[in-house]
C-alpha cells in the first residue's frame, strides 16, 4: 500500500501499510469524526489465520478488554479494539520515534551514555509497574504480565518518551497454542529463567526481560548467542550472562548493581518493576550526566533522523524490517527443526510458532 493512498477501513482511513508479521499487519491510519475531528493512530488487524481461530478470537477479546484499562504515560494506548467486516483490529497511540532494537544496533559503533540508558530503565519500570499493581473496580488485583518484553515492544519516541507497546497478545496468542505439547511460545532471547522451563509466570518476569534488552543497550551487542535456540535458554536458566561490568567497563557500579537485581535467575531475589525503578532513579541522581526525558530525546533526534525511522514497523512483528534495523544481515526466518510449529530464528529472538 503507497502512502497517501486512503482506504476506508470501519471508522478509519488506512494511509500506509507500516509492516506485516505472522500475528497481524499495521498501518498509518487515520481516525475521522465530527466537527473536523482527525487522529492519526497506529491500527492492528489481525491477520485471517488467527480471526478464523475461535480459541483466539474468545482469548483475543478478553485481553485486549484488559489492555484497554491500561492508561499510563509509558504504556502505548489502545484507542478503540473491534471488527470491520471479517477483520478483528486494535486501533492504538502512535509513536513517532526508534524501537530499542534500533538504539542497540546504534550502540555497536557509538555507546549510549549509561544514564540515558537509566533513563529509559527506569520509564519502562514505570509503566510495568503499573500495569502489575492494577486492581478492578473490587480491588482486586488484576494480575497483568506483559510476556513479551522485547525490543520491539520497547518504543522511545522522539520526545524522550519511552513507550511498552502489544500488553495481552502474548497471552491471547499462547493460549491458542496450549494444546501443543513441548513447544514454548516467545521470543527465546528475552525470556526469563522460569518463561525458559514453562513455569507460571508474574511481574518479575518481564522485569528479566527488561534487564536482558538494557543490557544490551549498554553493550551493543546481544545477550546471548542466537546459534542454537535451545542452549541460548540454558544460558538464560542457567545464569550465564556476563555482568555488564565485564562486558562494558565504564558502567557504574550503582547502575551495574540495580541491572544484576533485575537479571536474578531466582525471582525471589529479583527485583520488581517498582524496586528496579527506584534504582535508576537514585542512580541517575546521583550521576554527573542528566538523564532526563529531555535529554534522552535531544541525543536520539541527532542521531536518528525521522524520515529514516520507523519504531512501528516493530509493532507488526515483521522480522525482514527487524532484520534490516538490527544489522544482522540475517535472513528474516531460518527453520529451525521440521515440525510447522516448532521455533523460528528471527533477528531478535526464535519466535516460536504465532508471531506477538
Amino acid at each position: 500500500m503507497r502512502a497517501g493512498f486512503g482506504i476506508p477501513f470501519g471508522s478509519y482511513v488506512l494511509t500506509k501499510r507500516l509492516a506485516r508479521g505472522g500475528m497481524a499487519e499495521v498501518f498509518l491510519a487515520r481516525q475521522r469524526g465530527p466537527e473536523g475531528f482527525d487522529r492519526r493512530v497506529a491500527l492492528k488487524r489481525i491477520l485471517p489465520h488467527l480471526s478464523d481461530s475461535a480459541d483466539f478470537v474468545r482469548m483475543f477479546l478478553a485481553e485486549a478488554r484488559l489492555a484497554a484499562r491500561l492508561s499510563h504515560s509509558n504504556i502505548v494506548h489502545i484507542y478503540e479494539f473491534g471488527k470491520a467486516a471479517d477483520d478483528y483490529f486494535i486501533a492504538m497511540e502512535y509513536v513517532d520515534g526508534v524501537s530499542t532494537g534500533q538504539l542497540i544496533q546504534h550502540a555497536g559503533h557509538e555507546p549510549i551514555p549509561p544514564a540515558l540508558v537509566a533513563r529509559i530503565g527506569a520509564d519502562a519500570c514505570a509503566g510495568l509497574n503499573y500495569a502489575h499493581r492494577l486492581k478492578d473496580a473490587d480491588g482486586r488485583p488484576l494480575e497483568i504480565v506483559h510476556r513479551d518484553v522485547s525490543p520491539q515492544n520497547l518504543i522511545l519516541s522522539f520526545d524522550g518518551m519511552v513507550k511498552i507497546v502489544d500488553f495481552g497478545i502474548a497471552k491471547a496468542v499462547a493460549h491458542t497454542e496450549q494444546t501443543r505439547p513441548g513447544v514454548v511460545k516467545g521470543k527465546y532471547a528475552y525470556m526469563s529463567p522460569e518463561q525458559t522451563i514453562g513455569k507460571p509466570l508474574d511481574g518479575r518476569s518481564d522485569v528479566f526481560s527488561l534487564g536482558l534488552v538494557l543490557w544490551e543497550l549498554l553493550a551493543g551487542r546481544f545477550a546471548v548467542d542466537r546459534g542454537d535456540p535451545a542452549e541460548a535458554m540454558r544460558a538464560i536458566r542457567d545464569g550465564r550472562l556476563p555482568p555488564i561490568e565485564t562486558v562494558r567497563r565504564d558502567v557504574p557500579p550503582q547502575l551495574a548493581w540495580a541491572l544484576g537485581r533485575a537479571l536474578r535467575v531466582d525471582r525471589e531475589q529479583r527485583a520488581d518493576a517498582a524496586e528496579l525503578g527506584v534504582g535508576f532513579e537514585e542512580y541517575i541522581k546521583a550521576s554527573p550526566v542528566m538523564g532526563t526525558a529531555m535529554e534522552l530525546a535531544e541525543w536520539t533526534r541527532r542521531r536518528f533522523p525521522r524520515a529514516s525511522t520507523g519504531a512501528f514497523e516493530a509493532m507488526g512483528d515483521t522480522t525482514a524490517q527487524a532484520a534490516a534495523s538490527t544489522g544482522t544481515g540475517a535472513s528474516p526466518r531460518t527453520r529451525v527443526g521440521s515440525d510447522s510449529g516448532a521455533a523460528t530464528l528471527a533477528p531478535w529472538g526464535v519466535e516460536t510458532g504465532t508471531d506477538t
